[in-house]
Protein backbone atom coordinates (compact mmCIF):
# COMPACT_ATOMS: atom_id res chain seq x y z
CA UNK A 1 0.00 0.00 0.00
CA UNK A 2 2.74 2.51 0.91
CA UNK A 3 4.78 1.78 -2.21
CA UNK A 4 1.19 2.14 -4.21
CA UNK A 5 0.92 5.45 -2.64
CA UNK A 6 4.94 6.47 -2.94
CA UNK A 7 3.96 5.65 -6.94
CA UNK A 8 0.92 7.63 -7.74
CA UNK A 9 2.75 10.22 -5.36
CA UNK A 10 5.52 10.53 -8.20
CA UNK A 11 2.84 10.96 -10.86
CA UNK A 12 1.13 13.72 -9.10
CA UNK A 13 4.65 15.53 -8.90
CA UNK A 14 5.72 14.34 -12.11
CA UNK A 15 2.25 16.61 -13.44
CA UNK A 16 3.29 19.49 -11.31
CA UNK A 17 6.64 19.37 -12.36
CA UNK A 18 5.54 19.20 -16.19
CA UNK A 19 2.93 21.97 -15.63
CA UNK A 20 5.64 24.33 -14.53
CA UNK A 21 8.25 23.29 -17.03
CA UNK A 22 5.86 25.26 -19.15
CA UNK A 23 5.94 28.67 -17.74
CA UNK A 24 4.68 30.49 -20.63
CA UNK A 25 1.94 28.34 -20.96
CA UNK A 26 1.36 29.14 -17.02
CA UNK A 27 1.29 33.10 -17.70
CA UNK A 28 -0.78 32.77 -21.20
CA UNK A 29 -3.42 30.89 -19.27
CA UNK A 30 -3.23 33.09 -16.08
CA UNK A 31 -3.32 35.84 -18.60
CA UNK A 32 -6.12 35.09 -20.66
CA UNK A 33 -8.37 33.93 -17.54
CA UNK A 34 -8.02 37.23 -15.96
CA UNK A 35 -9.36 38.94 -19.32
CA UNK A 36 -12.66 36.67 -19.57
CA UNK A 37 -12.90 36.83 -15.83
CA UNK A 38 -12.85 40.64 -15.78
CA UNK A 39 -15.33 41.04 -18.95
CA UNK A 40 -17.65 38.12 -18.04
CA UNK A 41 -17.79 39.95 -14.58
CA UNK A 42 -18.09 43.47 -15.65
CA UNK A 43 -21.14 42.33 -18.14
CA UNK A 44 -23.21 40.86 -14.81
CA UNK A 45 -22.29 43.26 -12.85
CA UNK A 46 -23.52 46.07 -15.51
CA UNK A 47 -26.63 43.66 -15.65
CA UNK A 48 -27.24 43.56 -12.16
CA UNK A 49 -26.77 47.40 -11.65
CA UNK A 50 -29.79 49.02 -10.28
CA UNK A 51 -31.53 46.16 -9.17
CA UNK A 52 -32.32 44.49 -5.74
CA UNK A 53 -31.55 41.04 -7.10
CA UNK A 54 -31.03 38.95 -9.76
CA UNK A 55 -32.94 35.90 -9.84
CA UNK A 56 -32.02 34.81 -6.39
CA UNK A 57 -28.70 36.76 -5.78
CA UNK A 58 -28.28 40.02 -4.61
CA UNK A 59 -25.76 41.66 -7.04
CA UNK A 60 -22.92 41.18 -4.67
CA UNK A 61 -24.11 37.81 -4.29
CA UNK A 62 -23.66 37.29 -8.27
CA UNK A 63 -20.17 39.13 -8.60
CA UNK A 64 -19.23 36.56 -6.09
CA UNK A 65 -20.51 33.74 -8.10
CA UNK A 66 -18.90 34.70 -11.07
CA UNK A 67 -15.53 35.31 -9.74
CA UNK A 68 -15.72 31.93 -7.75
CA UNK A 69 -17.26 29.78 -10.12
CA UNK A 70 -14.46 30.87 -13.06
CA UNK A 71 -11.90 30.33 -10.29
CA UNK A 72 -12.97 26.60 -9.91
CA UNK A 73 -13.35 26.19 -13.12
CA UNK A 74 -9.84 26.96 -13.96
CA UNK A 75 -8.82 24.33 -11.47
CA UNK A 76 -11.38 21.44 -12.86
CA UNK A 77 -10.17 22.30 -16.44
CA UNK A 78 -8.93 19.22 -17.13
CA UNK A 79 -6.30 18.57 -20.10
CA UNK A 80 -6.61 15.02 -19.91
CA UNK A 81 -8.45 14.73 -23.27
CA UNK A 82 -5.83 16.62 -25.28
CA UNK A 83 -2.95 14.47 -23.77
CA UNK A 84 -4.88 11.30 -24.75
CA UNK A 85 -5.20 12.70 -27.95
CA UNK A 86 -2.00 13.35 -28.29
CA UNK A 87 -0.16 10.48 -27.24
CA UNK A 88 -2.50 8.17 -29.67
CA UNK A 89 -1.91 10.59 -32.59
CA UNK A 90 2.03 10.25 -32.17
CA UNK A 91 2.00 6.69 -31.79
CA UNK A 92 3.11 7.36 -28.07
CA UNK A 93 0.41 5.32 -26.92
CA UNK A 94 1.88 2.18 -28.12
CA UNK A 95 4.55 2.53 -26.01
CA UNK A 96 2.14 3.16 -23.05
CA UNK A 97 0.29 0.10 -23.28
CA UNK A 98 3.31 -2.20 -22.91
CA UNK A 99 4.56 -0.26 -19.63
CA UNK A 100 3.57 -1.68 -16.21
CA UNK A 101 1.09 0.66 -15.76
CA UNK A 102 -2.82 1.65 -15.94
CA UNK A 103 -2.71 4.78 -18.24
CA UNK A 104 -5.81 6.26 -17.53
CA UNK A 105 -5.20 6.00 -13.45
CA UNK A 106 -1.28 7.56 -14.56
CA UNK A 107 -3.21 10.12 -16.81
CA UNK A 108 -5.43 11.09 -13.55
CA UNK A 109 -2.85 11.42 -11.33
CA UNK A 110 -0.70 14.10 -13.66
CA UNK A 111 -4.12 16.28 -13.91
CA UNK A 112 -4.18 15.75 -10.13
CA UNK A 113 -0.38 17.52 -10.26
CA UNK A 114 -2.17 19.96 -13.12
CA UNK A 115 -4.89 21.08 -10.99
CA UNK A 116 -3.03 21.51 -7.90
CA UNK A 117 -0.32 23.94 -9.91
CA UNK A 118 -3.81 26.04 -11.05
CA UNK A 119 -4.88 26.26 -7.74
CA UNK A 120 -1.86 28.14 -6.70
CA UNK A 121 -0.73 29.76 -10.01
CA UNK A 122 -4.10 30.54 -11.33
CA UNK A 123 -7.24 30.61 -9.14
CA UNK A 124 -5.81 32.22 -5.85
CA UNK A 125 -4.74 35.05 -8.15
CA UNK A 126 -7.97 35.49 -9.90
CA UNK A 127 -9.52 35.36 -6.54
CA UNK A 128 -7.02 37.84 -5.40
CA UNK A 129 -8.10 40.32 -8.47
CA UNK A 130 -12.00 39.49 -8.18
CA UNK A 131 -11.49 40.67 -4.81
CA UNK A 132 -9.73 43.65 -5.89
CA UNK A 133 -11.98 44.39 -8.47
CA UNK A 134 -15.45 43.30 -7.82
CA UNK A 135 -17.50 43.27 -4.36
CA UNK A 136 -17.47 39.66 -3.25
CA UNK A 137 -19.44 38.16 -0.11
CA UNK A 138 -17.10 36.15 1.79
CA UNK A 139 -18.00 33.60 3.83
CA UNK A 140 -19.43 33.41 7.46
CA UNK A 141 -18.31 30.37 8.52
CA UNK A 142 -14.52 28.68 8.37
CA UNK A 143 -15.92 25.51 7.70
CA UNK A 144 -16.88 26.67 3.96
CA UNK A 145 -13.23 27.13 3.25
CA UNK A 146 -13.13 23.37 3.81
CA UNK A 147 -16.52 22.41 2.22
CA UNK A 148 -15.46 24.11 -1.16
CA UNK A 149 -11.86 22.51 -1.26
CA UNK A 150 -13.37 19.56 -1.02
CA UNK A 151 -15.65 20.49 -3.80
CA UNK A 152 -13.15 21.79 -6.07
CA UNK A 153 -11.03 18.57 -5.32
CA UNK A 154 -14.17 16.95 -6.24
CA UNK A 155 -14.99 18.86 -9.46
CA UNK A 156 -11.02 17.79 -10.39
CA UNK A 157 -12.25 13.92 -10.46
CA UNK A 158 -14.90 14.78 -12.55
CA UNK A 159 -13.73 16.84 -14.74
CA UNK A 160 -10.27 14.25 -15.39
CA UNK A 161 -13.55 11.25 -16.04
CA UNK A 162 -14.93 13.69 -18.55
CA UNK A 163 -11.47 14.28 -20.03
CA UNK A 164 -10.43 10.70 -20.25
CA UNK A 165 -14.09 9.81 -22.29
CA UNK A 166 -13.58 12.55 -24.78
CA UNK A 167 -9.49 11.79 -24.97
CA UNK A 168 -10.84 8.10 -26.06
CA UNK A 169 -12.86 9.01 -28.89
CA UNK A 170 -9.64 9.84 -31.00
CA UNK A 171 -9.43 5.64 -30.97
CA UNK A 172 -12.32 6.01 -33.41
CA UNK A 173 -12.11 9.50 -34.66
CA UNK A 174 -8.14 9.63 -35.20
CA UNK A 175 -7.79 13.43 -34.30
CA UNK A 176 -9.70 14.69 -31.29
CA UNK A 177 -9.02 18.48 -31.40
CA UNK A 178 -12.73 19.34 -32.58
CA UNK A 179 -14.19 17.11 -29.95
CA UNK A 180 -12.23 18.49 -26.98
CA UNK A 181 -13.37 22.34 -28.15
CA UNK A 182 -16.68 21.35 -28.30
CA UNK A 183 -16.02 19.86 -24.72
CA UNK A 184 -14.95 23.51 -23.86
CA UNK A 185 -17.37 25.15 -24.69
CA UNK A 186 -20.33 23.09 -23.23
CA UNK A 187 -18.59 22.56 -20.06
CA UNK A 188 -17.95 26.68 -19.88
CA UNK A 189 -21.95 27.00 -20.36
CA UNK A 190 -23.13 24.07 -18.25
CA UNK A 191 -21.19 24.42 -15.51
CA UNK A 192 -21.81 28.25 -14.38
CA UNK A 193 -18.54 29.32 -15.03
CA UNK A 194 -20.09 31.47 -18.00
CA UNK A 195 -23.68 31.99 -17.02
CA UNK A 196 -24.62 31.71 -13.50
CA UNK A 197 -27.29 28.34 -13.28
CA UNK A 198 -29.04 30.06 -10.81
CA UNK A 199 -30.19 32.43 -13.97
CA UNK A 200 -30.54 29.78 -16.20
CA UNK A 201 -34.64 28.87 -17.55
CA UNK A 202 -36.27 26.64 -14.40
CA UNK A 203 -36.11 23.53 -17.01
CA UNK A 204 -32.30 24.52 -18.06
CA UNK A 205 -31.31 24.40 -14.40
CA UNK A 206 -32.60 21.53 -13.89
CA UNK A 207 -31.44 19.66 -16.43
CA UNK A 208 -28.06 21.11 -15.59
CA UNK A 209 -28.05 19.94 -11.99
CA UNK A 210 -28.55 16.28 -12.76
CA UNK A 211 -25.79 16.44 -15.56
CA UNK A 212 -21.73 15.94 -13.79
CA UNK A 213 -21.19 19.79 -15.51
CA UNK A 214 -21.83 21.13 -12.07
CA UNK A 215 -19.63 19.69 -10.13
CA UNK A 216 -17.19 21.78 -12.01
CA UNK A 217 -18.58 25.42 -11.24
CA UNK A 218 -21.22 25.54 -9.87
CA UNK A 219 -21.17 23.82 -6.48
CA UNK A 220 -17.72 25.06 -5.28
CA UNK A 221 -19.55 28.65 -6.21
CA UNK A 222 -22.88 27.71 -4.26
CA UNK A 223 -20.98 26.20 -1.58
CA UNK A 224 -19.08 29.92 -1.31
CA UNK A 225 -22.10 31.71 -1.01
CA UNK A 226 -23.06 29.62 1.74
CA UNK A 227 -26.62 29.14 0.05
CA UNK A 228 -26.34 25.53 0.85
CA UNK A 229 -24.82 24.68 4.48
CA UNK A 230 -25.65 21.09 6.67
CA UNK A 231 -26.96 18.59 5.07
CA UNK A 232 -27.43 20.44 2.00
CA UNK A 233 -24.40 20.78 1.39
CA UNK A 234 -23.22 17.44 2.18
CA UNK A 235 -25.84 16.19 -0.27
CA UNK A 236 -24.11 18.10 -3.00
CA UNK A 237 -20.85 16.95 -1.85
CA UNK A 238 -22.23 13.14 -2.38
CA UNK A 239 -23.35 14.09 -5.75
CA UNK A 240 -20.38 15.41 -6.69
CA UNK A 241 -18.69 12.14 -5.15
CA UNK A 242 -21.23 9.72 -6.87
CA UNK A 243 -20.66 11.13 -10.56
CA UNK A 244 -17.13 10.87 -9.72
CA UNK A 245 -17.74 7.43 -9.05
CA UNK A 246 -20.66 6.36 -11.73
CA UNK A 247 -17.90 7.93 -14.70
CA UNK A 248 -14.76 6.49 -12.71
CA UNK A 249 -17.26 2.88 -13.67
CA UNK A 250 -17.63 4.31 -17.56
CA UNK A 251 -14.49 5.48 -17.59
CA UNK A 252 -13.03 1.82 -17.13
CA UNK A 253 -15.33 -0.09 -19.29
CA UNK A 254 -15.00 2.19 -22.19
CA UNK A 255 -11.22 2.44 -21.60
CA UNK A 256 -11.48 -1.94 -22.16
CA UNK A 257 -13.81 -1.01 -25.10
CA UNK A 258 -11.71 0.65 -26.90
CA UNK A 259 -8.23 -0.76 -26.43
CA UNK A 260 -10.50 -3.31 -28.56
CA UNK A 261 -10.93 -1.21 -31.19
CA UNK A 262 -7.65 0.55 -30.91
CA UNK A 263 -5.59 1.21 -33.83
CA UNK A 264 -2.10 3.60 -33.09
CA UNK A 265 -0.52 5.82 -35.54
CA UNK A 266 2.34 7.33 -36.03
CA UNK A 267 5.96 6.10 -34.41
Amino acid sequence: MNGALRTWGSVVRLGVLHHFAWRLDVVIALLSATMVLVLNGSVWEAVADGQSRLGTLTPVELSTYVVIAWCASRVTATRVDENLGQRHASGQLATDLLKPLDLPSYLLARDVGRAAVAAVVTALPLLALGAWWFPLAWPRQPVTWALVAGSVALGVAVGGQIGLLVGMASFRLRRVTGLVSLKEVATALLSGALVPVTLMPDAAAHAVMVLPFAALAHVPAWLFLERATGAEALGLLVAQAAWAAILAVVVRLSWWRALRHLTVEGG
